[in-house]
């Protein structure tokens, strides 16, 4: 866990988190709404991430606050994103609690996401973070993109690996990304210093979906309320699926499935049990954690070569709580 030592800076982004969410003309239901977006506090990994990288550079006591009010904004784009993926994935849970497009539907739930973001880009320009603001501008563009071309991929089986990384890194692995990248700018690290922290954040960001999308094959609903295989089943071919399908043995098994699970004549516990069968004879599985450790190797190796101190200690227990335990997925 991330020792006390960022306790005070954390409570400081939940401060930021409140004061630049709220709706200071106390409009409903928009008030209502935005409490629950915030809700009980997660890990907040990203912001995190934007303080440990901070402290890499020689300004962070100079801009502690200015960097609170970034991984708070960075949150921010992170609660948005979510709301816009429940309202396409017509998630009805999340963290075992009722989504926004599920309690106030899914116009409402837009809205909200969009006025979010309208939030980020209005405090951003308020605190004259133009080099900051357009990094995470140019990351929200890879978000969308990366969603895009996921939805594009739906039901295809000729989807590459390729294909599916670039995804990865768009929805999830961008923002990670970003979240380093800014914590080491507004922290006074050199650009070399930066450009490090950035790939740090990939690294950290590109596990973090890996290990997700693994999840997905396993019982989910002890730990955030969701049946396994949602992803299969949306259309969605992550990489234990992309592995069967380039199995020379079981790609064309794997094929069959795939257009017989789509005419909807068999029932989901069993179309799981077979998927099971065919990722386990392609070794589907295990190929994507040893992508996994790949990603998270390099992200150790490029920690060890920071400089010793403060910064360096607070990104390895970053990456534990992002890598060790199963909750730390919703993070």
């Amino acid at each position: 866990m991330m020792g006390d030592g960022m306790a005070g800076e954390l409570e400081l982004v939940e401060q930021y988190l409140r004061q630049f969410t709220e709706d200071v003309a106390g409009r409903e239901p928009l008030s209502g709404i935005l409490g629950d977006v915030l809700g009980a506090p997660g890990k907040r990994l990203r912001p995190r991430l934007v303080l440990a990288c901070g402290l890499l550079g020689e300004r962070f006591e100079e801009k502690r606050d200015r960097l609170c009010r970034i991984g708070a904004l960075i949150e921010m784009i992170h609660s948005s994103s979510l709301i816009h993926d429940d309202i396409i994935d017509d998630s009805p849970l999340r963290r075992g609690k009722r989504t926004i497009q599920s309690k106030y539907g899914k116009d409402m739930a837009v809205y909200t996401g969009d006025y979010i973001l309208g939030k980020v880009l209005y405090h951003l320009m308020d605190m004259g973070a133009v080099h900051s603001g357009m990094i995470l501008g140019s990351c929200v563009q890879d978000m969308c993109a990366g969603e895009l071309s996921q939805h594009f991929h739906r039901f295809d089986s000729q989807v590459s690996r390729e294909e599916y990384l670039a995804a990865v890194y768009g929805k999830t692995a961008s923002l990670f990304r970003a979240a380093c990248t800014v914590g080491a700018l507004e922290g006074g690290c050199g650009r070399a210093e930066q450009a490090r922290a950035g790939e740090l954040g990939e690294a950290i960001g590109m596990y973090f979906q890996l290990r997700d999308d693994v999840m997905d094959f396993q019982a989910r609903d002890q730990w955030d309320g969701k049946p396994a295989c949602q992803d299969f089943f949306r259309g969605i071919y992550t990489l234990p699926v992309i592995c069967a399908l380039d199995h020379p043995a079981v790609g064309t098994k794997m094929r069959r499935f795939i257009e017989e699970s789509g005419q909807g004549e068999t029932g989901e516990e069993v179309l799981r049990q077979r998927l099971d069968h065919l990722i386990t004879e392609a070794d589907g599985i295990c190929h994507a954690k040893r992508c996994m450790e790949r990603y998270k190797k390099k992200a150790f190796d490029l920690v060890s070569q920071m400089p010793e101190g403060r910064g360096k200690e607070e990104l390895y227990q970053g990456m534990e709580i992002c890598m060790s335990d199963v909750g730390g997925l919703n993070g």
